[in-house]
């Protein structure tokens, strides 16, 4: 007989790599440039693993974790894992190398922004 927890369990860690992903932050590219964020991308096929976790478990179960050993942090322009934080010294170095001398945005403090709206 099927449990609900059989289902729960990748559902929930695809939810948490899902969010672990979002939290890097903008990246820079050590290739070409590209400044953004960068691209995921998973090999295999999601119908398969489907197909795989209806029919047989072991297998289900193998292929998933073969899926998600196979990630791959890309850039988006180059294609190459290329990509470091923009917050780091060599991401701010490479900055004002591909596009100059650019000024980070002030940090403003959100009490600042409530008390100048009330005013």
């Amino acid at each position: 007989m099927w449990s609900p927890a059989v289902l729960i369990i990748p559902i929930s860690l695809a939810v948490i790599f899902y969010l672990i992903d979002k939290k890097g932050g903008k990246h820079i590219c050590t290739y070409c440039g590209f400044k953004g964020y960068q691209v995921i991308i998973t090999q295999g096929s999601f119908i398969v693993e489907l197909f795989l976790w209806l029919c047989f478990i072991i297998p289900g179960l193998i292929y998933s974790f073969w899926r998600l050993a196979s990630r791959e942090r890309l850039c988006p322009g180059c294609n190459r894992n290329t990509m470091i934080l923009l917050s780091t010294p060599l991401g701010q170095k490479l900055q004002k190398e591909f596009y100059g001398d650019i000024k980070p945005e002030p940090k403003i403090d959100p009490h600042k922004i409530i008390l100048l709206k009330k005013r």
